[in-house]
């Protein structure tokens, strides 16, 4: 199972990233949402490359 989450990691976070635009307009401060989505795409990259372990 943990190959399947590193080969999808990108996949997976683009999901997560996708549903948590649909509550970012009742946010009272959006950017902190854009930047967790930052940090969670790059993350997601790095653990898919193999980079970046998933304990990191």
């Amino acid at each position: 199972m943990p190959g399947l989450i590193i080969t999808r990691a990108v996949e997976r976070a683009s999901c997560v990233i996708k549903a948590a635009e649909l509550v970012r307009p009742l946010l009272p401060f959006p950017e902190l949402l854009d930047r967790e989505n930052g940090l969670r795409d790059a993350w997601a990259g790095q653990v898919q490359a193999r980079t970046m372990s998933l304990l990191e």
